[in-house]
Parts: structure tokens; C-alpha cells; sequence
């Protein structure tokens, strides 16, 4: 369902000791946003689950051994992502645990620490991109501190369409049996997609 992360995967099978693929951050790529938040889980559902099904035709490429592939993608970068998204699943228990130490000590710099441990992550970052001019940076540090509330608006999304994949995971050998996929598209603003 996500042929970009299936390209990257089939490239890499090949192995990746003398051919990498990279982060370019200097590319320009434009995409439509969804329109409705419904829109957006269903997108970023579909990402989810093509990314799933793609570890799944390549789970040889897990914790393997063979020659071609780094240790840094076998044993580190391909079990990262699966380990990110169980880390995920359990960030309400995080959550739940910062605003129950927060209100029950009236612990307020508890939240701050929070935010700024988040915000320094994001001005790192920010600082850290070659594609920027430091008015931008500048610009984009100024609003780091919010980043931390509305990250949430996309973690509560992404959340759900991490449920939606975890709920389908008995079903997921069986999707790849079929040689054709299919979805239905997203909403745009002003184009048809039929």
C-alpha cells in the first residue's frame, strides 16, 4: 500500500553495504493535506499498514546475519521502527502518569520540565536543518514551545491509526496474498481523484 517505503525496502534487500539510501533534506516534495481529521487517519492508517506489510515481506532482513546488510539496519534501525510504534502504543500510560503527578503534587515543574525537555529536543533540530535561513530558524524556535500541545492534535491521530493496524495485524500475511492493491482516496481540496 506504501510503495515508497516497499521501493526502499526492495533496494536495501539487495543489501546496503555499498549502496545506501539517504535522508535529502534539500528535496522538495509537495502532497495535499486532508481535509477532515477522518481523512487524516485513514491516510495515515494506510501508511501504517503498508509499512507492516512491507516489514513482512522483508522480515528475513530482521536481526539477519547475511553478509549484504549492516548491523546498523538488521539489529538497530529495522527493529527501531517496531519498537517506536510499541513505545507509542503505551504513551496514554506516559501521559495519564505526567498530568496524575502534575495535579495530585500540585507539581507544576514536573509539566514545564516536560516542555522543555521537548522544546529543546525541537530547537535542536530546527537549528540542525541546512535547507533553513536563520530568520526562519528563529522564527520556528519562537513557536517550539506550542509544538509540544499541538503535537498531541497529530499524536491522537497517529494513535488511532496505530489501533487500526494493531487490530488487523492476524489479517496481515493474508493481505499481501492478492497481486493487486487498492485504497480509497483521501479527500483533496479542488481535484478529483476519480
Amino acid at each position: 500500500v506504501t510503495e515508497d517505503i516497499d521501493i526502499t525496502m526492495k533496494i536495501l534487500r539487495a543489501g546496503n553495504k555499498n549502496v545506501r539510501v539517504l535522508y535529502a533534506s534539500d528535496v522538495i516534495a509537495y502532497t495535499q493535506s486532508a481535509l477532515t481529521v477522518s481523512d487524516l487517519i485513514r491516510q495515515r492508517y494506510r501508511w501504517k499498514w503498508g509499512r507492516y506489510q512491507t516489514f513482512v515481506k522483508n522480515r528475513l532482513m530482521f536481526f539477519s546475519r547475511d553478509f549484504r546488510y549492516t548491523k546498523g539496519l538488521s539489529w538497530f534501525y529495522l527493529p527501531f521502527a517496531l519498537y517506536s510504534d510499541l513505545a507509542f502504543f503505551l504513551e496514554p500510560v506516559i501521559l495519564t502518569y505526567l498530568i496524575y503527578i502534575v495535579i495530585s503534587f500540585a507539581d507544576i515543574k514536573t509539566l514545564l520540565s516536560s516542555v522543555a525537555i521537548i522544546t529543546f529536543y525541537f530547537n535542536f533540530n530546527i537549528l540542525g536543518e541546512e535547507t533553513l535561513n536563520l530568520k526562519d530558524k528563529l522564527k520556528m524556535i519562537a513557536l517550539a514551545p506550542l509544538m509540544y500541545f499541538l503535537f498531541y492534535v497529530l499524536s491522537f491521530v497517529e494513535y488511532v491509526a496505530l489501533l487500526k493496524s494493531l487490530i488487523r495485524i492476524p489479517y496481515l500475511k493474508k493481505s499481501l496474498e492478492g497481486k493487486e492493491c487498492s485504497w480509497t482516496p483521501i479527500r483533496h481540496s479542488g481535484i478529483s481523484l476519480r
